[in-house]
């Protein structure tokens, strides 16, 4: 390639890649660069390949006219990619998307969460608020029902006081049965003792009594325990309750009593 051309060649490559790239408007000058570029591209191929077309002959020949329709060719992607983004709103305008799931707003998640927290940790105050009782007793299985910490101070309790005559701390009522924590046992030594009978077993205003008391007191680090088994004999609170043969055991710790219950000596209900 002569020296002419190679200014050209130059030229047309400055208005093609330069920073004032015009040559997108001008097709004659854009088949002239291609021109002289394939024919540089001929001549380093002809160093390998003797018997090549001179270069010089190449590029001495008349510039094919380009057809129209690679003009059309160059603009038309930038015209569908013009055309993409108004059809695609205009498909949004006809098309109106169906309406996906609504996102859970934090801030109802967390009142719930909060909520669920507040309902598990009263129910936890309420049955396990024994700092020294297991929830399940390790040797039975029992589990436990309720925590007895809320002292009763009604009129059922006056028999009881009249026949025991007993001066007891703290007196709950758990199903007709009266619970007591008592510095003395009625049929046990100790200083920690616990009483659990039937409200109504004692009348007002006497000495006398129909039914049972169970009593026991603690020793060194064990904590004084009452069970008994609801029988025919039991209240009718308690057995309206209870099924038969429930066994229900009472755990003092000196500041509430624990209940548990245990199922196993029930009958179970023959099969149809």
């Amino acid at each position: 390639m002569n020296e002419t051309r190679t200014d050209e060649l130059a030229a047309l490559r400055a208005r093609a890649y330069g920073p004032h790239a015009d040559i997108d408007a001008d097709p004659v000058a854009r088949a002239r660069l291609r021109q002289l570029e394939d024919a540089l591209r001929a001549a380093a191929a002809a160093e390998e390949a003797p018997g090549a077309e001179p270069v010089e002959a190449q590029a001495s020949r008349p510039a094919r006219p380009e057809p129209v329709a690679v003009e059309a060719d160059r603009q038309a992607p930038a015209a569908s990619a013009d055309a993409e983004p108004a059809a695609a709103a205009a498909a949004d305008i006809e098309s109106p998307r169906s309406p996906g799931p609504r996102p859970i707003a934090w801030g109802w998640l967390a009142a719930w969460a909060a909520s669920i927290l507040v309902v598990a940790v009263g129910v936890g105050a309420l049955v396990f608020s024994l700092a020294s009782i297991r929830p399940v007793n390790p040797a039975t299985g029992a589990v436990q029902i309720a925590t007895l910490d809320e002292p009763y101070e009604g009129d059922r309790l006056d028999g009881f006081r009249s026949f025991t005559g007993v001066a007891f701390e703290d007196a709950y009522l758990f199903h007709g049965l009266v619970v007591v924590s008592s510095e003395h046992g009625i049929f046990s030594a100790g200083t920690d003792c616990l009483l659990v009978t039937e409200a109504d077993d004692f009348a007002p205003n006497s000495n006398s009594f129909d039914g049972d008391i169970f009593s026991a007191c603690g020793a060194g680090p064990f904590p004084a325990t009452v069970s008994l088994v609801v029988d025919a004999g039991s209240g009718e609170e308690l057995r309206a309750e209870f099924p038969l043969g429930t066994a229900l055991q009472f755990v003092s710790d000196g500041k509430a009593v624990g209940v548990f219950r245990d199922d196993s000596g029930v009958p179970k209900s023959p099969q149809p």
